[in-house]
């Protein structure tokens, strides 16, 4: 990982997760972080940082005085419950724990799990209570929600924290609930969400899979990119709303592309069984220009205007990375003309077979200032690079929807 500034430079040079948890865990030490996930707690005023530790733990650090430049706490917990493979995991940090998502595996699919961390005793630099879950239902890919609004004293410092499930069904995701998991530790199914009829893009029988990526090529070079799947990439919550994004196919009227859809869920509002009760507004952002668009995150600032980012590429396009976004008061389920942010300037070639669709992403970043004003992306592009395996660099962006202004700017 890197520190930069708001303006770009760097404070910190890169710096390996094995050398930063040094000593917490065997499994936090070479050859096994993966996965990093990096949240600003505006409750507390502290960075949190995790990284999955070899597929059996999870390593998390938090700031003593929310400088990421000084020192940290460190601690890891064990996450491969009954022998179970850690996968795959996502961190919302609420006003009581540090909520940690996860898909476990071995053998097979098990489910998904969410761990609480006693977010006091990470702070605290004490011990760390956990306790964990198995989400019910088979769901999987569980996504605690990242908490906004404590600059506008919107942010909820009370009562239970929201995490996001789906049934991988390229339809249906599920709102659950868990208030205070070191004391009552409720648990509660609060409903479940029809993405592709809220969307007005139905998905009958897994037909929004999504699919392989071409990007434009030279001779010699793999031709085709992971779409990997269409599982939600991240929650966040603003104003009353939780707010997510996934990767679907679609066809915008010249083929099958894939696509970006994006929904604002009211998390009070949903109900058992599949419906679109609580989604507030959803969409699909596409284009009939043969582009493919994936690996989306999404957020919303203080006057939930939305920003979504995500990944770009076609057979006239290398890959790269673009940004669109909606204000509060546009038309329901519609976004802004697209701003492309990162340029890819030649083809991304990868360690992997060049006849099998090569792995891009798999994630990408949206966040909003603890302002609620600026948002900034984090997003992957192909370009001239020393690694002789896999030529791609990582792009920041800052972007900004004035509450009464026109359009998204850069």
């Amino acid at each position: 990982f890197v520190i930069f500034d708001r303006d770009g430079n760097e404070l910190q040079e890169p710096t390996p997760f094995s050398a930063f948890f040094a000593g917490v865990d065997p499994a936090c030490g070479p050859g096994g972080p993966f996965d990093p996930d990096v949240v600003y707690d505006e409750l507390s005023g502290e960075f949190i940082m995790g990284v999955d530790g070899d597929g059996t733990d999870y390593c998390i650090a938090a700031t003593v005085g929310g400088d990421p430049l000084g020192t940290w706490n460190r601690a890891a917990f064990p996450a491969d419950i009954n022998g179970e493979f850690f996968d795959f995991p996502h961190m919302g940090v609420s006003h009581d724990a540090i909520y940690v998502g996860s898909n476990q595996f071995g053998p097979g699919f098990v489910g998904g799990r969410v761990f609480a961390a006693n977010k006091a005793d990470l702070l605290n630099g004490d011990p760390l209570r956990v306790v964990q879950r198995l989400v019910p239902n088979f769901n999987s890919t569980p996504q605690p929600a990242n908490l906004r609004g404590a600059n506008d004293g919107t942010i909820p410092t009370s009562g239970p924290h929201y995490i996001m499930t789906e049934f991988f069904d390229g339809i249906n995701h599920t709102v659950w609930s868990w208030n205070d998991p070191f004391g009552a530790d409720e648990f509660v199914l609060e409903g479940d969400v029809d993405l592709a009829t809220a969307s007005g893009l139905p998905c009958p029988g897994g037909a929004c899979f999504p699919v392989p990526v071409p990007q434009a090529t030279e001779p010699g070079s793999a031709t085709l990119l992971a779409g990997n799947d269409w599982r939600g990439q991240e929650t966040k919550y603003r104003n009353g709303y939780l707010y997510t994004a996934q990767t679907i196919s679609c066809d915008p009227g010249t083929g099958v592309v894939n696509c970006v859809r994006w929904a604002k869920i009211d998390p009070e509002a949903v109900t058992p069984g599949s419906s679109t009760d609580g989604v507030a507004d959803a969409g699909i952002v596409t284009a009939a220009d043969g582009v493919h668009r994936w690996f989306p995150s999404i957020d919303a600032d203080r006057c939930s205007n939305v920003a979504i980012g995500y990944s770009v590429s076609s057979p006239s396009m290398f890959p790269g990375t673009a940004v669109t976004g909606r204000q509060n008061r546009d038309a329901p389920g519609t976004t802004r003309i697209e701003v492309i942010t990162g340029v890819g300037t030649e083809p991304y070639r990868s360690f992997q077979n060049p006849a099998a669709p090569n792995r891009w992403g798999d994630y990408s970043g949206m966040a909003v200032d603890p302002e609620g004003k600026r948002f900034y992306y984090a997003g992957e592009y192909a370009r001239e690079s020393e690694n002789v395996f896999a030529n791609w660099a990582v792009q920041v962006s800052e972007h900004k929807f004035p509450c009464g202004g026109r359009g998204l700017a850069r």
